[in-house]
């Protein structure tokens, strides 16, 4: 499934830096670009078509 994918993504941020790291530095992690893309591609499965609104 989707989240899966956002998950994943997440996960490996947070395997890196562990749960107390500050916010810049997860913002900052090479890997928060996947989080991004993922979490972006559930938000475009998940939402209604707009033409159908």
């Amino acid at each position: 499934m989707i989240y899966h994918v956002v998950f994943d993504a997440l996960l490996r941020v947070l395997d890196d830096l562990g749960p107390t790291a500050p916010d810049h530095a997860y913002l900052d992690h090479p890997a928060w670009i996947s989080v991004l893309h993922a979490a972006n591609a559930a938000l475009q499965i998940l939402s209604p078509d707009k033409e159908n609104s």
